[in-house]
Formats: C-alpha cells, sequence, structure tokens
C-alpha cells in the first residue's frame, strides 16, 4: 500500500430509479478512496507547472512516478494514528493541499532529489 484516501462516512448522492430522482446516503469503501486518489492525481497534474508537465511526459513513467512520489511524499501517517511508514497505511493519509504545493514545486531534477519533499514539508511548519 502506497497511500490511503478517506472511504469512510463519505456523502454521495446515489440515483433512485424508481422515483427518479437521487437519494443522498452516507458510503464507504474502496470505490470512494480510488475515486479520490484519481482526482487527487488530476489536481496535482494541473498545479504542475506546463513545462514541467510536458517534460515529464516526453520521458517514459516519469509523469506517473512524479505524481506518485509527490502523494507519497505529503502523506501523514499521523491522521490514522501511526507514526512511520507501515503496511496498513503506507505513507499515510493523502494531504492534497501539501501535494499541490509541492506539484507546483516540482522540477525534472525532483525525482532525483528525495529531500526536496522533507526540506519542503519543514519551511512549511
Amino acid at each position: 500500500m502506497d497511500v490511503v484516501a478517506p472511504a469512510k462516512d463519505i456523502w454521495v448522492e446515489a440515483p433512485q430509479y424508481r422515483e427518479r430522482k437521487p437519494m443522498v446516503n452516507n458510503r464507504y469503501g474502496n470505490s470512494l478512496a480510488t475515486s479520490f486518489v484519481a482526482g487527487s492525481a488530476a489536481l496535482l497534474l494541473a498545479a504542475m507547472d506546463p513545462d514541467t508537465r510536458e517534460a515529464l511526459k516526453s520521458q517514459p513513467g516519469r509523469l506517473s512516478e512524479s505524481i506518485r512520489s509527490i502523494l507519497q511524499q505529503t502523506a501523514s501517517n499521523e491522521k490514522v494514528g501511526c507514526l512511520f511508514f507501515n503496511s496498513f497505511s503506507g505513507h499515510g493519509l493523502i494531504e492534497i493541499s501539501e501535494a499541490i504545493s509541492l506539484a507546483r514545486a516540482w522540477s525534472l531534477d525532483s525525482l532525483t532529489s528525495p529531500t526536496l519533499a522533507r526540506l519542503f514539508r519543514m519551511g512549511q511548519k
């Protein structure tokens, strides 16, 4: 597991086919967490400098690895009650605001500099 995302007590609008009107329900599960992660990745792509994004796209696997790295480096295990990387929550709960900030600062050299996110996070606190 790399990161975790909210998947419990999520309010969603579900169709009601007989009455033809939506109904709001409290849901949970992997399908909700998966869409949260996919949406997070889309936000990071939008936040990234367009020139950096295009340069990463030209190198197979580099853009997806950048998104993965940003999510992992900015995730927090503190909110799930753990202190370190573990098999239960991986790197931790996605912190999308921190991830967006890091995506804005991302460069072609970011993947080769593992301390970038740590320095970035220390400067924000």
